[in-house]
């Protein structure tokens, strides 16, 4: 059963479902709240929501005079990376520390501060330098080169000590286990969990 109300705009009766009768104020989107605007460039007067940024009418040719505008006010400023030179608006360099004439001048400069801020340390299976960046000296992760380095690392070490106590815990003894096959399980199931456990951490922190 809809409920009837009383438009704010033009003052018309509308009907709304019991669901929408604090919301619905106005009848139809034609009673939103518009105002009357001048085009920049034309003088003509157009009708417009509040909120909208628009400053011409909406004809194509006004819109592209608007921005040949704007293009000849830009400052002419070097790009922080490569130091080439580039147009931007005074808006952008007065609201932007830093400015690059591209995405690829962008990505590059990131990648150097990253690494300004980052640390070398040693692959602990191989010994082979590697880069850290911040968040994984914050996270405590990646003390690998890679994951070969990783399985060999945690089989070689890892898995003996853990082995040992699976065997104390089921009560059974190195002989039971060799001759019914149960290492390579063992040992799969030891690095499944050490993987895992591996990406919990580097998630929580």
């Amino acid at each position: 059963m809809k409920i009837k109300k009383i438009c704010k705009q033009c003052g018309k009766e509308f009907e709304v479902y019991p669901h929408r009768k604090d919301e619905a104020k106005i009848c139809s989107k034609k009673c939103l709240k518009r105002e009357n605007r001048t085009c920049k460039i034309c003088g003509k007067e157009y009708i417009i929501i509040p909120s909208s940024k628009r400053q011409t009418c909406g004809d194509r040719k006004c819109t592209n005079k608007l921005i040949s505008r704007r293009i000849k006010r830009s400052i002419l400023i070097s790009c922080d990376y490569c130091g080439s030179k580039v147009e931007k608006s005074p808006s952008h360099v007065k609201n932007n520390k830093w400015s690059f004439c591209n995405h690829n001048c962008y990505g590059k400069w990131i990648k150097e501060k990253k690494k300004k801020a980052g640390t070398r340390s040693e692959c602990k299976q191989c010994g082979k330098k590697i880069y850290k960046y911040p968040f994984q000296i914050r996270r405590k992760i990646n003390f690998y080169c890679s994951k070969k380095c990783f399985i060999k690392y945690v089989k070689k070490n890892v898995i003996p000590i853990e082995i040992k106590k699976a065997m104390k815990n089921l009560n059974v003894n190195y002989e039971f286990v060799k001759k019914y096959n149960f290492m390579p399980i063992l040992e799969l199931q030891i690095l499944k969990k050490k993987l895992k456990e591996e990406i919990r951490h580097a998630k929580n922190n």
